[in-house]
């Protein structure tokens, strides 16, 4: 069953999503997948388990809802092999 999200532009030009989500994003050089599901966030790096300044950005603007006042997000890194 495949579920749709309802999703809605901001300023930055990249979908909000509001529902369970996974997603492949741009990393310097390679891809990084992201996932947002039953309010948690997750970020499975093949390349090892630290978020670089790009993909934090991605997760903040596509998560928004979920930073907290001082402008963190907790996230639950996920191990992966190349």
């Amino acid at each position: 069953m495949v579920k749709y999200n309802r999703r809605r532009e901001f300023s930055a030009g990249a979908d909000l999503f509001c529902s369970d989500t996974i997603q492949i994003v741009y990393d310097t050089n390679h891809w990084v997948a992201m996932a947002f599901v039953e309010n948690e966030a997750y970020v499975a790096n093949s390349l090892g388990n630290n978020i670089s300044p790009l993909v934090s950005e991605q997760l903040k603007e596509l998560y928004h809802h979920r930073v907290s006042a001082t402008g963190s997000l907790a996230v639950n890194l996920v191990q992966c092999s190349q």
